[in-house]
């Protein structure tokens, strides 16, 4: 039943006013806005039907609500074919093997949001690879296989590499402290698989041990643009 057909039924329902003489009181007016709940609407029931797992429903934890539902898309046809990224997506996709992309977000009583991205990889290697290129930040223990939270003044943006999955949490509302964002990043990524970091990682040292000195690269689009800008790429004729 559409809504319009609901109020075109409505005037015919009974208009009589109240009856002064029955001793009861008509029930108060619901008052202004600001007089009325705060806590968001559900959208859980709108999830796309290949929601990952990972996403917990509204309430599931602590007063975090799904104000937006689970959306999910598809970045290549298999695990075997490059990443289709879309155009609003940054080129870097393309270097790693990306299967697909789900977000939603979630908001509490108070008003502060958490958007949430999973990217899903065909390995952890090209999960680790595309978390290594978008991550930048302080280093947060217990929290996936690795995690950096990027600190800004409209929001912090916390990244979470977890097997062949990355996840991005862009926390706003939350001033300088995202404690209360942890317990939502930690349920997802406690939802997911791990894997152990991959090997060839272990032959670079850790970052700002060595700024000069040769690297072989395999791509310049695998690098973050702070990288890229500092590299000095040779002529080709030279």
């Amino acid at each position: 039943m559409s809504a319009a057909w609901l109020l075109s039924v409505a005037p015919a329902c009974d208009r009589r006013p109240p009856d002064a003489d029955n001793g009861q009181t008509p029930p108060a007016a619901s008052g202004s806005a600001g007089a009325a709940s705060t806590q968001p609407a559900a959208a859980d029931a709108s999830d796309d039907p290949a929601a990952p797992v990972c996403f917990p429903r509204s309430h599931d934890v602590g007063s975090w609500v799904k104000i937006e539902p689970v959306r999910v898309i598809a970045l290549a046809a298999d695990d075997t074919q490059p990443t289709t990224a879309p155009a609003d997506a940054d080129s870097r996709m393309r270097s790693f093997r990306l299967k697909r992309r789900a977000w939603c977000v979630y908001a509490d009583e108070t008003g502060r949001r958490i958007d949430v991205q999973v990217v899903e990889a065909a390995t952890a290697a090209d999960a680790f690879g595309f978390f290594s290129t978008q991550a930048r930040g302080e280093r947060l223990d217990k929290l996936g296989g690795r995690a950096l939270v990027q600190r800004e003044a409209a929001a912090a943006t916390l990244h979470v590499w977890q097997g062949s999955t990355c996840l991005r949490f862009v926390c706003m509302g939350f001033g300088n402290s995202i404690d209360d964002a942890r317990p939502l990043a930690v349920r997802v990524a406690g939802m997911l698989p791990g894997e152990n970091v991959p090997e060839m990682t272990t032959i670079f040292p850790s970052e700002g041990a060595a700024d000069a000195g040769p690297w072989l690269v395999r791509s310049l689009t695998a690098l973050s643009p702070d990288d890229a800008a500092r590299l000095s790429v040779p002529d080709a004729a030279a």
